[in-house]
């Protein structure tokens, strides 16, 4: 049974739900039962590179000084959003910025490693960024491809940067 994601944009909790019109089979599962999930590991693959070049867009534009306020790391729709404030910047010197910055770390092939601070996991970019994440990572940026700031703009006082990624041929 396929199941969705969903999220809510108030809260940022992401549930699954399944297709309309279908149950669970028995209702919920019993503890001890048995399940089985399937994870594809092309998609699996896509969801790290455009989560972690998301991390990547955001170390680089956190110096310019503005405030991380929201993400999505979606297919197609990926973006970072920062407050601007009222904060004055040229959207096309910015964008030509981030792109030198992720081609240099790309090339450098960094390496994305996961940790704990306070009792939360952590991922750590090396030498740009570490944060608070859950999230699935590939092992180092070498294995991005593609990378590519498709828009900067403002909209309702809010900087949205958003970016393409892809996860080079090779197996996780």
């Amino acid at each position: 049974m396929e199941v969705t994601p969903c999220k809510d944009a108030a809260s940022g909790w992401v549930w699954l739900t399944l297709p309309a019109g279908t149950e669970w089979p028995a209702g919920q599962p019993a503890e001890g039962v048995e399940v089985h999930s399937r994870i594809d590991p092309g998609l699996r693959r896509l969801h790290a590179a455009l989560h972690t070049a998301g991390h990547l867009v955001d170390a680089l534009a956190r110096p310019h000084g503005f405030q991380h306020t929201g993400n999505n790391h979606f297919p197609g729709q990926a973006r970072i959003e920062y407050a601007v404030d009222g904060a004055e910047f040229d959207k096309d010197e910015l964008a030509a910025t981030l792109t030198t910055g992720l081609d240099k770390a790309i090339a450098e092939a960094l390496p994305v490693t996961a940790g704990e601070q306070d009792g939360r996991r952590t991922i750590t970019i090396e030498g740009l960024a570490t944060e608070f994440c859950g999230g699935t990572h590939v092992t180092d940026l070498g294995l991005l491809t593609d990378v590519a700031v498709r828009s900067v703009k403002v909209k309702s006082g809010r900087l949205r940067i958003g970016y393409t990624a892809e996860h080079a041929e090779s197996a996780i």
